[in-house]
C-alpha cells in the first residue's frame, strides 16, 4: 500500500525555493525517529531537504564548503555501513542545526548575505572584537564602492581585459588597507587582497557581478 509521507509538509519542497530551517521541531524529529516504521523513507527526506539547503547556503557564500564536506561524510559513513540509520539520522539533524544557526548568521552580524560572505573570506584566526568591526566595515566598503556603476570599476566583461583586471585590484588593495587592522601583516594582505580579487573574478566569468 502507500507509505504515508513521513515529515510535515513543510518538506514538500521544491529546490528553487528557499528552505528556512527554523521552521524544523528538531526536538520531535529526534524523539519520534526510533518509532518510525519506514525509517529509510525519514532519512532520506532529510537528506534531500539538507541537499538542497546546502547547495543555497553554498551558492550565496562559498566559504560554507566544511558544512557540505560534514553532510557528505555522513552519508558515506551511512552508505559503507559504518553508521547505523540511527547513528547517521542524529548526526545528520545535528548538521541541520548548525545549518539553520548558520542561516541566521548574517542577521546576528548586521550584515547582509553578500557582506557576510567578504567578511568571511577576509577573517583570520584569532580576531579581537575591534578587528572584527574594521572586518565588516572593509567588506561593507569593498563593496559599495565596486558596485557602484559611477565609479566604473565592476564594468561589463572587465575581467578580459588586463588594464580593468588591475583597476578592479588597485581598488580592492585601496578599501582593505583603509580598513583591515595592523595585525594583518604584508603577507597575509597580500593574500586577502588576492582573495577577493579571486572571488570577484569569478562572478563575472559566472555572467554576474557587474556594476552596470
Amino acid at each position: 500500500g502507500n507509505v504515508a509521507v513521513t515529515l510535515p509538509p513543510t518538506w514538500q519542497i521544491e529546490a528553487s525555493k528557499e528552505i528556512d530551517l527554523s521552521r524544523l521541531d528538531f526536538n520531535k524529529l529526534r524523539s519520534e525517529f526510533p518509532q518510525k516504521k519506514h525509517k529509510n523513507i525519514q532519512f532520506a527526506d532529510l537528506r534531500e531537504l539538507m541537499e538542497i539547503k546546502l547547495n543555497q547556503m553554498l551558492a550565496q557564500n562559498k566559504t560554507r564548503g566544511s558544512f557540505l564536506e560534514r553532510f557528505q561524510k555522513v552519508i558515506d559513513d551511512y552508505n559503507s555501513g559504518s553508521k547505523s540509520i540511527e547513528q547517521a539520522y542524529e548526526e545528520l539533524l545535528r548538521e541541520a542545526e548548525n545549518l539553520n544557526e548558520e542561516q541566521s548568521r548574517a542577521f546576528q552580524e548586521g550584515l547582509t548575505e553578500a557582506e557576510l560572505e567578504i567578511f568571511d573570506l577576509l577573517k583570520k584566526e584569532k580576531l579581537t572584537k575591534e578587528e572584527e568591526k574594521s572586518i565588516k566595515l572593509a567588506a561593507q566598503a569593498l563593496l559599495k564602492k565596486l558596485f557602484d556603476a559611477k565609479n566604473k570599476i565592476l564594468i561589463q566583461e572587465w575581467h578580459r581585459e588586463k588594464s580593468s583586471q588591475e583597476r578592479v585590484k588597485r581598488n580592492i588593495q585601496k578599501i582593505l588597507n583603509k580598513h583591515l587592522p595592523p595585525s594583518y601583516d604584508r603577507e597575509i594582505f597580500t593574500e586577502k587582497t588576492d582573495v577577493v580579487f579571486q572571488h570577484f573574478y569569478h562572478m563575472a566569468e559566472q555572467g554576474y557581478g557587474f556594476a552596470a
